[in-house]
């Protein structure tokens, strides 16, 4: 996997065939993707689970449709009290 570097991106690979291999013990690793917010982002469970569909098909994207079992999304919220941008604290 590219490195994320600040201010650059990895660019967008076409999706990969892994047949059954989604599986086999042999791949042990399963896409996990993490969105942190303000906890209060996060307080509509039927947007958390619009959030969690869209970004599992996105993964599918780009995994291919075998993966959909294997994809993890955590949602975290995290205090206001807790965040901070441009080092000021949000709260």
């Amino acid at each position: 996997m590219t490195p994320i570097v600040e201010g650059t991106y990895p660019a967008a690979r076409p999706a990969v065939d892994y047949g059954n291999r989604w599986n086999d013990r042999e791949v042990s690793a399963v896409p996990v993707i993490e969105v942190k917010a303000v906890e209060r982002r996060f307080d509509d469970p039927a947007m958390n689970e619009r959030l969690i569909a869209a970004l599992t098909d996105a993964a599918c994207q780009v995994f291919g449709e075998e993966a959909r079992s294997q994809v993890w999304v955590v949602l975290q919220g995290v205090p206001a009290t807790r965040w901070g941008i441009g080092g000021k604290a949000l709260s």
